[in-house]
């Protein structure tokens, strides 16, 4: 897809026109904790394992020198000696990658910059402070040390606000970025665009010509969303909108919310669809949003690995450690469906079911996908490529279409209720709920297993009937909050509080 792409980078046309029909799929290339080892190393050992699985492009994290470290206040641009790893170890991650024809996207932070010992005390590349936008909120500077223009977003108080409208830090932008480029990055992510003004972003690769544009709205509002792509003209932009509406689908029974949901139900084209980020993953600990839940991972692939948009995978969920949940068969499995039947960017969906209990659709009428508790199956000439809790994908021949079932495993009606909380020595975890066996009037003990992650499992309630619960320590304290919704046959997964 890059080398097809370059040819339309010389008329400035690349992003938009390069997405349009994109069989792409990314590989966010890292997580929240990655500088604690040497990752570009990491990432340069597992670059076969990486091509083998499907990825064409791969998204870095921030490769200069910086005051955090994770890279997201940057410091001295032209250093690329950071927490990740030294200078030549990028630069021999680069040529792997592009030897591998996996394309490295890289991050670009320039809503902001801070000093190397000061506040703005700017050095490789040394700035003036002028460059500094009107309004930031930096203490103590003198009387014409700033920029006469006001921010164009939003403040962001831990750095420098840059002030983009000056055409000499453009330049210097543009300086910078074409330095990539020579190094090997292929693409630019762009962290934070609501800090600065989208004409910006157009600008910037209007200037450097990348094989993609990616911009960081953080923003559950399609609408905004759609609006800052169109603004920008030739990036795309990830959807959180859709993220969102897949958790609330998922969590509530939404599933009808589903039909041309997010960014992908507008602007194909301009949609990277994602389930986990470095912001919204589990280490976080919902510093800015709730993780999107384990038990749901499975099926949300499905979802994003079937439908247009260019899907990107997040590293954990792709290769796992630490006791994160391993869907990793799973992500495999549904790209090579994807890339095996030319799903892209731009593929058409016609949606056949959208409730309380479900979501299918066929895709460019070749792949048939169901997620959600729900009875589904496609009719005609259909083959089952994949199942798991609460999804299945058909590809089209070969078969009857087979049973979609509830999207579990084995089909059958097991209910398992999984309560993760650490109730301290002694203590013990109930479920009380509104369907037999568990009544509201005394609990159904749980059991205790690794992790403190409390079980309890039955046969007893049909497949797919609803049901309500909650969790009790000791079948005497209620956790807080609602009760939660199931549906028999489901592995459900709570987090509860008390």
């Amino acid at each position: 897809m890059l080398t097809k792409c370059k040819a339309l980078v010389l008329v400035l046309t690349f992003a938009v026109t390069c997405m349009a029909g994109s069989p792409d799929v990314m590989l966010q290339g890292f997580h929240w904790t990655s500088h604690t080892a040497n990752w570009w190393t990491v990432l340069d050992d597992l670059s076969d394992q990486m091509k083998a699985d499907g990825y064409s492009l791969i998204w870095l994290p921030p490769s200069s020198d910086a005051a955090s470290n994770e890279g997201y206040l940057p410091r001295e641009l032209q250093n690329f000696n950071s927490q990740y790893g030294s200078a030549g170890q990028l630069q021999d991650l680069l040529n792997v990658l592009n030897g591998k024809g996996i394309g490295p996207i890289a991050d670009i932070v320039v809503n902001h910059r801070v000093g190397c010992t000061d506040f703005a005390d700017f050095c490789n590349p040394a700035w003036p402070t002028w460059y500094v936008t009107a309004d930031d909120e930096w203490p103590g500077c003198p009387v014409g040390c700033k920029s006469g223009n006001h921010d164009s977003g939003e403040r962001y108080d831990a750095a420098r606000d840059l002030d983009h409208h000056l055409p000499q830090l453009q330049d210097d932008i543009v300086s910078w970025l074409n330095q990539l480029k020579s190094m090997g990055y292929k693409g630019w992510r762009y962290d934070l665009v609501k800090g600065f003004a989208p004409w910006a972003v157009q600008l910037y690769n209007n200037r450097t010509g990348p094989a993609i544009s990616i911009g960081e709205f953080f923003d559950g509002d399609a609408g905004a969303v759609e609006n800052w792509v169109n603004q920008a003209g030739n990036s795309t932009a990830f959807d959180f909108p859709l993220r969102f509406i897949l958790i609330d689908a998922f969590h509530n029974n939404n599933y009808g919310a589903l039909q041309s949901a997010g960014l992908i139900g507008r602007q194909p084209a301009k949609a990277v669809t994602f389930l986990e980020n470095h912001d919204t993953e589990e280490q976080r600990g919902g510093a800015y949003v709730q993780s999107f839940p384990r038990h749901h991972l499975e099926a949300g692939y499905a979802y994003i690995l079937t439908h247009p948009g260019v899907p990107c995978v997040f590293w954990t969920h792709a290769y796992p450690w630490g006791g994160f949940p391993d869907v990793s068969d799973k992500i495999r499995e549904l790209i090579a469906i994807r890339k095996s039947q030319g799903i892209h960017a731009t593929s058409s969906v016609s949606v056949r079911a959208a409730d309380g209990s479900k979501y299918a659709a066929i895709v460019d009428g070749s792949v048939a996908v169901k997620v959600g508790w729900g009875d589904w199956s496609p009719s005609g000439d259909w083959s089952l490529a994949s199942s798991g809790t609460n999804y299945a994908v058909w590809v089209a021949g070969g078969g009857d279409g087979g049973d979609g079932g509830d999207g579990g495993d084995g089909g059958d009606a097991t209910t398992t209720i999984r309560v993760h909380y650490d109730t301290g020595w002694g203590n013990s975890i109930s479920v009380r709920g509104n369907v037999a066996p568990l009544s509201w009037q005394s609990g159904q003990a749980a059991t205790w297993t690794t992790g403190n992650v409390w079980v309890w499992q039955t046969d007893a309630i049909p497949a797919g009937q609803g049901f309500e619960f909650k969790s009790l320590i000791n079948d005497a304290t209620w956790e807080t909050g609602g009760n939660h919704q199931g549906s028999g046959g489901q592995t459900i997964d709570i987090y509860p509080n008390f």
